[in-house]
């Protein structure tokens, strides 16, 4: 496996829309940020490689305190070194994506009120970000969508990166998730949906990230402004 291989996310691996963060932006100088979604599953070969191979020390989990109760911890990531950092995001309602598959403007206006109404906590998540200094590192949520697709912005809206190759970036998970929706079996089955009809709302059109951005730019001079240094 390389940092370029997609088969990262295969499915003997447990890996779940895990990939680098823009390497083509942030250069070989730059911070070695990967983003995934749950870690849970890794098996322990992978985990070896990601702190061996790959160098990453911690793993910074979003899930609200709610989700880790419910969830298995990231064992497998423990027992090969790796730090599990806990920086959750909760506390926003679900409300405009509780269609069964949302459309853009649903997911637009989501996106603002997480960010909105949990701005503290990416603040926080931003900050244990940087107190890893340099050393590699992996950020993610449950799918590596939505929370994790938000990170990743702010990141990247901060390092000066355009709107388009940040949507470029969240518009990857689409692809991975989608070869990967039988992972997600209990979340279509709990809604009542079919499986195409969960692999449809998985998807990451990039025009939803970049109409996310411009709305930020207009109501509050920017994302990462917004979150790092906004009023």
């Amino acid at each position: 496996m390389n940092e370029g291989d997609q088969s990262y996310a295969g499915n003997g691996s447990g890996l779940v829309n895990f990939r680098p963060l823009s390497p083509e932006f942030f250069g070989a100088a730059g911070p070695r940020w990967f983003r995934s979604g749950t870690l849970a599953g890794v098996d322990r070969e992978t985990a070896r490689h990601l702190r061996h191979g790959l160098g990453i020390r911690a793993f910074i989990d979003l899930r609200s305190e709610v989700e880790i109760a419910r969830a298995e911890p990231p064992r497998t990531l423990l027992a090969a070194g790796i730090e599990w950092l806990r920086a959750p995001v909760g506390g926003y309602a679900g409300d405009p994506i509780s269609a069964p598959v949302p459309t853009s403007d649903d997911y637009v206006a989501y996106y603002r009120s997480i960010v909105e109404t949990a701005r503290e906590a990416w603040r926080a998540a931003v900050a244990t970000v940087d107190g890893r200094g340099p050393a590699p590192l992996v950020f993610g949520c449950h799918a590596g969508k939505d929370r994790t697709g938000i990170l990743a912005a702010i990141l990247l809206d901060r390092a000066g990166a355009p709107a388009e190759l940040i949507a470029g970036d969240y518009a990857l998970s689409g692809d991975l998730l989608a070869a990967q929706v039988d992972r997600f079996r209990d979340k279509w089955t709990a809604r009542g949906m079919s499986r195409e009809a969960y692999a449809r709302r998985m998807r990451t059109p990039p025009e939803i990230m970049t109409r996310f951005l411009a709305e930020m730019r207009l109501h509050h001079g920017g994302l990462a402004h917004y979150v790092l240094r906004g009023p």
